[in-house]
């Protein structure tokens, strides 16, 4: 996965989450250890720095509770997966609200900002999706 990611895109942009404290919850810690996050952040940075492009770490701080269209915060539950936000009428995924999100916090090449790219791996320009 990370060759797969460091050959489709000149940056990659992760939340810097603390997987530490995350498998302390016994309801994630196994799936969480399961995909080995830690491990994917650290061979992407690894060969994102030998092919010369970048992996940054994004704060996750309310990325998927605010409003990627309006800024508003959305609090919701892990159990609730749309994001539908009361005062400008945004609907749509949960975690796509959360990747234009954390698309927004990255710095690195913020003039091209989508990983290298102009879209964000989900079939819209970033700055630009439909919603």
């Amino acid at each position: 996965m990370s060759r797969a990611l460091v050959n489709r895109f000149d940056k990659i942009v992760f939340e810097d989450l603390s997987i530490k404290n995350m498998v302390k919850n016994h309801h994630f810690a196994k799936s969480i250890h399961d995909v080995a996050w830690g491990q994917l952040i650290q061979m992407a940075k690894s060969k994102a720095e030998e092919a010369g492009k970048y992996v940054e770490l994004v704060n996750p701080y309310n990325t998927s509770q605010k409003c990627s269209s309006c800024g508003n915060i959305v609090k919701k539950s892990l159990a609730v997966r749309v994001h539908r936000c009361q005062e400008c009428g945004l609907e749509l995924d949960r975690d796509v609200n959360a990747a234009i999100n954390i698309l927004d916090l990255c710095t690195v090449g913020t003039t091209d900002r989508a990983c290298g790219v102009t879209d964000v791996g989900l079939g819209f320009e970033a700055g630009s999706h439909p919603f």
